[in-house]
């Protein structure tokens, strides 16, 4: 099955409408599609990036190409290989036929790889290091929470 998050206003350029497939213009709940999500394809913001790898969603990465500073991307390299980056002009049947290798039980191996890299890479205690980090400066040889 697919969840095709369009943007507002642009459910006119999603795909037919079929059983297997899903077009809002909105993901309100973010958590859960990701829980359901096998493998993902999104831009690169770093709250899309940091929510896929909070949940350890193997995804492909097709950085917003209008950004002369290509940000996205760099954000997306932060992943390592728990993230294939893809620009808009290889979004190709090759692209379609990787994503559907890797969400299917023939690639069940990669995605734990990537699971793994995602892990490695995106703490999901960053806040709680934060923390500790400051609270070491603010009063050092105190213990912290």
């Amino acid at each position: 099955s697919v969840l095709h998050q369009t943007g507002p206003g642009k459910l006119g350029e999603a795909a037919a409408p079929r059983s297997s497939y899903r077009a809002v213009e909105y993901v309100e709940d973010v958590h859960t599609a990701l829980a359901a999500a096998t493998v993902a394809l999104v831009r690169g913001g770093a709250s899309t990036l940091a929510e896929v790898g909070a949940m350890r969603v193997p995804c492909f990465v097709a950085p917003y190409p209008g950004h002369a500073d290509r940000h996205q991307e760099r954000n997306a390299e932060q992943l390592g290989s728990g993230a294939r980056i893809v620009q808009d002009s290889e979004l190709n049947a090759d692209v379609r036929d990787e994503i559907l290798s890797l969400a299917f039980e023939s690639g069940a191996s990669r995605r734990a790889a990537m699971r793994r890299e995602l892990e490695r890479n995106v703490p999901v205690d960053a806040a709680l290091r934060a923390w500790r980090e400051i609270m070491g400066v603010v009063r050092p040889g105190k213990p912290t929470a």
